[in-house]
């Protein structure tokens, strides 16, 4: 099934639970794809968690950032 339109948020996460950057906070359009991109370079190892937002749904999902 298709995502319905309306606002969508993108959010990143450190390991304490500090939000550190917001990679998407705008409308999303329906049935339409989107693309971000975490550029950890300036952040320290460890692992981190990303939080989309979409209408009613949240969904979590956690990433380990290793040099």
């Amino acid at each position: 099934h298709g995502a319905e339109a309306g606002p969508a948020r993108v959010e990143v996460f450190d390991a304490l639970g500090r939000r550190v950057e917001v990679l998407f906070d705008a409308p999303a359009a329906a049935g339409q794809r989107y693309r971000v991109t975490f550029d950890g370079s300036a952040r320290e190892s460890g692992v981190y968690f990303y939080r989309l937002t979409h209408g009613s749904r949240v969904v979590t999902r956690s990433v380990t950032l290793a040099r």
